[in-house]
């Protein structure tokens, strides 16, 4: 009723053009029961010493009983920890959540972090594929950490940015690697970090985005191709919405063109991109 008249009809001709005979008149007059209304229920959180509705809740409210590991502990924060030493949860989160741009690649570390991506090796552990080995090396077991580091497409793809970050000055060789993995949680908001997450983010989409083009279409997308492409892409889009205003093409000048690492723009009219 709520879709009209003419859907409700072209929904009739195709179930009478695709069903069984002796199923249609079951399907055409037969109503569904009634929806149940979903029963609400008492809730306790952390900011909540007495119990709450739960659809009184917001998403921020899931969003800070998750970043409150006194609750339970987070599952995933000992295997990082693990890898990279003490982690401020609460700040990793509320960068996440508070930043604007890719949100794809948002969601992708997202479920990096928490480790609950699809790899090989946890859908094969669910009896869901066969193998678990990673699809471009075919060497070892795609997990989280080698889907994500160190695959030798993947590394070498780390490796590229390195350089570009290196020559923006603002992180260092030996915080690199926790940079790849937590993003840059670790600095303060005066820290104009702008272009590393901006490398960080397009990295992670096209390491996704290869790999799954990999297994369900079987095509072998070059990962530092695909990679220079996305960012190029990001920097003519930022380009062409700050050349039209003074203030808006010196912000982006300051930016991007940090030690000529990444972009030139030769007398504020012609763009260079040096990848």
């Amino acid at each position: 009723e709520l879709m009209g008249t003419s859907f409700k009809e072209k929904t009739f001709v195709h179930i009478n053009s695709t069903l069984p005979a002796d199923w249609r008149k079951t399907v055409r007059d037969e109503l569904p029961d009634k929806r149940l209304p979903n029963p609400d229920f008492m809730v306790q959180t952390s900011e909540h010493s007495d119990a709450v509705l739960f659809s009184s809740l917001q998403i921020s409210d899931f969003y800070r009983e998750l970043c409150d590991t006194s609750i339970n502990g987070l599952r995933f924060a000992p295997f990082w920890e693990r890898q990279i030493g003490v982690v401020s949860w609460e700040k990793y989160f509320q960068d996440i959540f508070h930043r604007v741009g890719d949100t794809k690649s948002f969601d992708i570390q997202w479920k990096f972090i928490q480790l609950c991506l699809p790899t090989c090796e946890r859908l094969c552990r669910h009896n869901i594929i066969r193998s678990p080995t990673c699809p471009r090396c075919h060497l070892k077991k795609e997990t989280t950490i080698h889907l994500f580091q160190e695959c030798k497409n993947v590394s070498n793809l780390w490796k590229y940015i390195l350089n570009i970050v290196l020559k923006l000055g603002n992180i260092n060789k030996e915080k690199f690697y926790r940079f790849t993995i937590i993003g840059t949680s670790d600095y303060p908001r005066h820290v104009d970090l702008t272009v590393e997450n901006s490398l960080r983010d397009i990295a992670f989409t096209a390491i996704w985005m290869t790999r799954n083009k990999l297994i369900f279409e079987k095509e072998d997308i070059n990962l530092c191709a695909l990679f220079k492409t996305k960012l190029r892409q990001e920097i003519k889009q930022k380009y062409y919405v700050a050349k039209d205003n003074e203030d808006g093409l010196a912000l982006f000048t300051k930016v991007w063109c940090k030690n000529n690492a990444l972009v030139t723009v030769i007398n504020n009219q012609s763009l260079v991109i040096n990848l």
